[in-house]
């Protein structure tokens, strides 16, 4: 299984471990390029963002978006 994994930041909880998780459950993992998600107190590239999920899920089987709300 393909999976794209959108986490709210690039902190280990959001990103790192779940992405562990998916993978140790026999998932293919696919996150965004650092530059595209949001970092301590610096937005992500939302035009970079789009360009990686516009290009991404034609091979993807499984999309997984977590959204924080500020």
């Amino acid at each position: 299984m393909n999976l794209l994994l959108i986490p709210p930041d690039v902190r280990p909880p959001t990103l790192d471990l779940p992405s562990q998780l998916a993978r140790m459950a026999g998932a293919e993992v696919r996150v965004p390029p650092p530059g595209a998600l949001p970092q301590l107190n610096e937005p992500g590239d939302t035009d970079l963002l789009r360009a990686w999920l516009l290009e991404e899920t034609s091979h993807a089987d499984v999309l997984v978006v977590c959204l924080s709300a500020a």
